[in-house]
């Protein structure tokens, strides 16, 4: 079995993603219909580098086999339980940085967002 195939096992929390997909004319963020996904989450502070070389100082660790990228936004719970539409609920997080880890063929990717 693979680590990926091994760390699918361990993805049993839920949370809703919502997708960014930039900026209207506004400049207010815009955001793709939100989906679920499984994720492992971790909670504690940890100290990380945003993309631009400035310290951050991270809440959450979340894993998870779904694509998550730098502004989207995630939230604890399912589409369903949080009335979820396509503006992001007050209690969603805006991911800070991203992390991927492929397996050894490149078929399967651990993805690692910090908020």
């Amino acid at each position: 079995m693979t680590i990926a195939g091994t760390l699918k096992k361990r993805l049993t929390q839920d949370m809703v993603l919502w997708v960014n997909n930039g900026s209207n004319s506004y400049g207010e963020y815009t955001f793709a219909t939100p989906v679920d996904i499984k994720v492992r989450i971790e909670e504690k502070a940890t100290p990380t580098m945003s993309t631009n070389q400035s310290q951050l100082k991270s809440e959450t660790t979340v894993y998870s086999q779904t694509e998550i990228g730098e502004g989207d936004m995630l939230a604890e719970g399912t589409v369903d339980s949080l009335s979820a539409t396509s503006t992001p609920v007050d209690a969603a997080r805006q991911v800070k940085r991203v992390g991927k880890t492929p397996d050894l063929r490149v078929n399967e990717i651990l993805y690692t967002a910090v908020y």
